[in-house]
């Protein structure tokens, strides 16, 4: 595990390049403990490197924070890392915010042929208090930007649901069920985060929706009033857009262009923005 704190400019290069597969023979292994690399500060460039193995409640991979950079170029990938679960959420506990890497308010720069894969967040249990949701398996963009100029996001996913309570009307209830949402990248507009790409792939990344967990939570609940409701929120296999949300004075949007692609976008509008608040959310989708 590497921490990085008041330095400019660092390149973490793998010494032994690529094998015949094109995965780097170098690696920093988390050994299914803390994330392998966490940015407190400066311009972090990685290649040929392979960042695994770790676990976090925000970025089981990679840590970018306020004031850091991150540029992964070609030949870096971070996979099989994983966003674990935590009970300080807003709703009491979540699963995990980017099983890959969290942008905390720095910027993370994706470049060439590198791949952000197999990661996942939340945990799946068929006890409802022992089910969390995750968010972004790949990417979860807080604060800061997330610039996608080419590489790869595929293979990640969210996994689990959050029981996030109920409304009592006259006769019946009904419940609110959370399944993990974007897969592939989270885009969290609450506090300003911005995800501009203009090449890549966002593809093969899943949601899984449990079986075993959402007929419990279902049979459960409706078992106890055959009036009662579920409300079922979650999804975006690739991207999770979450517009006008607890917008406080700061920009917020995602801007496709080139030769980008998207198997899969999910907007999400969950609270209507003031104007007064300056709050401004969109998405600009051109063919440049």
């Amino acid at each position: 595990t590497i921490n990085f704190e008041n330095v400019k400019q660092i390149t973490l290069c793998g010494a032994s390049g690529l094998d015949n597969n094109g995965e780097p023979k170098d690696a920093i292994v988390g050994n299914d403990g803390p994330r392998p690399l966490t940015v407190n500060s400066g311009n972090i460039r990685i290649n040929n490197l392979k960042l695994t193995g770790g676990k976090s409640t925000e970025g089981g991979g990679i840590y970018v924070k306020d004031g850091a950079t991150v540029t992964l170029d070609d030949g870096a990938v971070v996979s099989n890392n994983h966003g674990d679960k935590s009970e300080l959420g807003q709703s009491g506990k979540y699963g995990g915010l980017g099983g890959g890497v969290f942008v905390d308010g720095g910027k993370l720069y994706m470049r060439g042929t590198a791949r952000i894969c197999n990661n996942t967040a939340g945990l799946a249990s068929e006890e409802q208090d022992a089910s969390y949701c995750g968010y972004g398996a790949g990417v979860f963009v807080n604060m800061g930007q997330f610039i996608m100029e080419g590489g790869t996001i595929s293979g990640n996913e969210g996994i689990g649901a959050s029981f996030n309570g109920f409304y009592q009307y006259t006769g019946y209830k009904v419940y609110y069920l959370d399944f993990s949402s974007g897969a592939g990248v989270y885009l969290n507009t609450a506090y300003g985060g911005r995800f501009v790409m203009s090449g890549g792939t966002i593809s093969g990344n899943t949601i899984d929706i449990d079986a075993n967990t959402s007929t419990i939570f279902i049979n459960t609940i409706q078992g106890n009033n055959p009036n009662d409701e579920v409300h079922i929120e979650g999804g975006g296999n690739g991207v999770w857009f979450e517009a006008g949300c607890l917008c406080r004075g700061s920009w917020s949007d995602f801007s496709m262009s080139g030769g980008a692609y998207i198997d899969d976008i999910y907007m999400y509008c969950g609270h209507e923005a003031e104007p007064s608040n300056g709050c401004a959310s969109g998405i600009n989708i051109t063919d440049e």
